[in-house]
């Protein structure tokens, strides 16, 4: 949904035709996501480079736990969105992120090696 000056002054005005939610995503459990509350799009600004609160890595299976924002909203998205492929921008994304993230375990590694 663009942000039009109609969408603006209606949130503004306490008014939400639109459903717009404003809440932790990533805080509802993963397992209580509903099959019914899949959806074919999502529209998002994802929150990356964010850490989230303690205890909210419990509402993610083990091998997802961490800190990172990204992670948990990549995990999210997997679950709820309706997708039989990646457009070429998402797969773009997710390679930059895997590439951003070997650069710095890198970097740490030769840091902590010094």
């Amino acid at each position: 949904m663009p942000a039009s000056p109609q969408t603006v002054h209606d949130l503004r005005r306490q008014r939400n035709p639109y459903n717009v939610r404003h809440d932790n995503t990533v805080a509802r459990p993963l397992r209580d996501w509903s099959p019914k509350e899949r959806v074919d799009v999502i529209v998002t600004n994802p929150p990356f480079g964010g850490m989230e609160e303690d205890g909210i890595e419990a509402n993610f299976p083990a091998e997802f736990r961490t800190r990172e924002t990204t992670d948990f909203f990549l995990v999210l998205l997997m679950k709820i969105l309706n997708v039989d492929y990646l457009l070429p921008e998402s797969e773009k994304l997710l390679a930059q992120i895997a590439e951003t993230r070997a650069k710095l375990k890198a970097q740490l590694m030769e840091a902590l090696n010094r």
